[in-house]
C-alpha cells in the first residue's frame, strides 16, 4: 500500500530523539505513522498515533523521551490535519 501523505513534525525530545514526519495511507484513518530517529538513525517502525484521541499506541523506548512524548499530541494533530487540508 502506497503512503498517501505526509506532514513534516520536526519535533525533538530528550536523549536525541527527532520525530520527523507521519504518515498515513488512508484519507479516512484515524490513525498516524509518526516516524522518528533515535540518535540521528531513522528507526524501522514508526509510533502509531491515534487522531481522534490524540495519543500514542506506542513510545520510543526511552522513558526520558516517553514522558514527553505525549505533550507533544495536539503539535502532531495540527501539523496532520493543516497539511491534509492543504
Amino acid at each position: 500500500m502506497a503512503i498517501l501523505g505526509t506532514a513534516p513534525l520536526g519535533i525533538s525530545l530528550p536523549n536525541d530523539v527527532f520525530l520527523s514526519h507521519a504518515e498515513w495511507w488512508n484519507e479516512n484513518s484515524r490513525f498516524v505513522l509518526v516516524r522518528f530517529r533515535r540518535r540521528g538513525e531513522m528507526m524501522d517502525l514508526g509510533l502509531r498515533f491515534d487522531l481522534d484521541k490524540l495519543t500514542f499506541l506506542d513510545d520510543t523506548g526511552d522513558p526520558e523521551a516517553d514522558q514527553v512524548l505525549q505533550s507533544t499530541s495536539s503539535r502532531i494533530s495540527e501539523a496532520v490535519f493543516d497539511t491534509k487540508a492543504a
